[in-house]
Order: C-alpha cells, then sequence, then structure tokens
C-alpha cells in the first residue's frame, strides 16, 4: 500500500512537471510557423513576414491590446517558476494575394496548462 501511494505521487509530479515544459516550451520556444503555413496556403496567401506587433498596429488591432504591466493577488509557483494559468501572446504576420496587395495577419495565441495552444487568427 506504502509503494501505490509513493507511485501515485510520483506519476502526479511528472505529470505536472511535463505539463509545465510543454507550456513553457509553446509560449516562449514554438514558432508555429507550420499552423500559420497551413493557414495562408488554405487562405491563398503567400508568407511575407512575421513579427510582434508594434505601437502602430496596436492602433488597428481586432484585439484588445493586453497590459504593459499586471498585478495579481494569486500567484502560482510550479517547480519553483512562478506562472500564470492562461497566457496570450500576439503575432501579425504579412500576406500577399495574386494582386500584389497585402494585408495584416493577427494571429493569437493562447496557452493554458494542461490543454493544447489555440491559435485564432484574424485577417485585418
Amino acid at each position: 500500500m506504502e509503494y501505490l501511494f509513493i507511485i501515485i505521487i510520483s506519476a502526479f509530479i511528472i505529470y505536472v512537471t511535463y505539463n509545465q515544459i510543454r507550456v513553457i516550451y509553446y509560449r516562449n520556444f514554438k514558432s508555429f510557423d507550420k499552423e500559420i503555413e497551413e493557414f495562408l496556403k488554405t487562405n491563398n496567401y503567400e508568407f511575407i513576414e512575421k513579427r510582434k506587433p508594434n505601437k502602430e498596429d496596436w492602433k488597428k488591432s481586432p484585439f484588445k491590446k493586453p497590459p504593459n504591466f499586471e498585478v495579481s493577488l494569486s500567484l502560482i509557483i510550479i517547480n519553483g517558476i512562478p506562472v500564470t494559468w492562461t497566457d496570450l501572446k500576439y503575432k501579425v504576420i504579412i500576406g500577399k494575394k495574386n494582386e500584389n496587395k497585402t494585408k495584416k495577419i493577427w494571429l493569437e495565441i493562447k496557452t493554458t496548462y494542461f490543454q493544447k495552444p489555440k491559435l485564432k487568427f484574424n485577417i485585418n
């Protein structure tokens, strides 16, 4: 019985650690290039550029600009690393259709613990 408890606790710690590594990877290292390429191909766009939104982009953004500084009363620490449960990141993709007219395509990337990232494209 004692070994079963140790195995269950160990499995839980491994599962939480695995998900934390996965979320850190999605939030900081994954480029989502494959998904962007697939979206552009489906909508007949040619890839020109991918970048973070600048001040001018946010003026005509289809998404609400996230605050530069946010205070939270709750802080989650997993394996010694402070994290937020849900994180939003934004990218601006410049695409071109056949008639050489470029379009801004906004990408919202929502990462949440224990879930796959959710990508939301918006052609502006």
